[in-house]
């Protein structure tokens, strides 16, 4: 935590700096999205001015290679730093809705500490419950010897495209070894996902992993989709559109070590894309994992 006590909820690969001019395209200002006092929850027009932020991030790589979502709280707000973590989150979780790429946004939360406006008023603080966007490390141009390599010879077999990655889920939650019981510090960030679920519908799918030194790997793994498909439930989300079951190929990692082991031991929620093949809600046994 910083000296201003700014909390980041995801962390960047290398350093970030602002975005230059330096062969870069400059980024336009987004405006901040606003909220009512002590609350996440997204406006009718907080959620028309995302549509176009969504829009102008994507249209604009170059421009928007990361993004901040900077979450800040007003001095008369109960549990600031809490509540201005939420507001960034939720405005992640819109975003993603609109199609922007999860490992392109980056969440931060200051609370209180970093105020816009200091004066002890109505419109002052109002100034201060919002999420701001800012944008960090800018892309790098291609290097000129990799731009200006010659075509394969007739022939030559063509070089083999990298594996896609994974994208990145909404939420990751861990569970301790042998068990499907959801761990406490797990709570908050479903909560917020919940909230947002609530006023913004989205087909969620609930993914479960175990590691396979855990006995009944394929049961555990759907156990703990249906544990986190149950809280949300719990929570107020149609279960119509949650959709729990145990991961194809179980395991995340292959490796022995301990931060491998517990990277199988989760759960990952993704948003379902529009026109993907549909799976029964809430079954777990629609699509019986592929084990190892």
């Amino acid at each position: 935590m910083g000296a201003l006590g700014v909390v980041t909820l995801l962390l960047l690969a290398g350093p970030a700096s602002d975005v230059d001019g330096g062969g870069t395209e400059a980024a336009p200002p987004l405006e901040r999205i606003a909220f009512a006092h002590d609350s996440a929850e997204l406006t009718a027009a907080s959620l028309a001015r995302l549509d176009a932020v969504a829009t102008t991030i994507k249209g604009r790589p170059q421009a928007f290679p990361t993004v901040a979502l900077d979450g800040h709280g007003a001095d008369d707000e109960h549990a600031a730093m809490k509540l201005s973590l939420a507001r960034a989150s939720t405005v992640r979780l819109a975003l993603i809705a609109r199609g922007v790429d999860a490992s392109r946004l980056l969440v931060r939360a200051s609370g209180a500490t970093a105020p816009v406006c200091t004066q002890q008023n109505e419109g002052c603080r109002a100034r201060d419950r919002t999420v701001e966007f800012v944008v960090l490390a800018a892309a790098k141009p291609p290097v000129a010897a990799e731009a200006e390599k010659p075509a394969a010879a007739q022939g030559e077999p063509a070089p083999a495209k990298p594996a896609a990655a994974d994208p990145m889920p909404l939420v990751g939650v861990e569970f301790k070894k042998a068990s499907a019981v959801i761990r406490p510090e797990a709570l908050g960030e479903l909560d917020i996902l919940a909230g947002f679920l609530k006023s913004t519908p989205a087909s969620i799918e609930i993914l479960g992993y175990a590691d396979r030194d855990e006995r009944h790997a394929p049961a555990l793994a759907a156990s703990r989709a249906q544990a986190v498909r149950a809280y949300l439930r719990a929570c107020g989300v149609s279960d119509q559109h949650l959709i729990a079951r145990a991961a194809d190929g179980g395991a995340k990692c292959r490796t022995r070590d301990e931060a491998c082991h517990a990277r199988n031991r989760r759960t990952e929620l993704r948003f379902v894309e529009t026109g993907a093949p549909a799976r029964a809600a809430g079954d777990a046994a629609a699509a019986p994992a592929r084990w190892p």
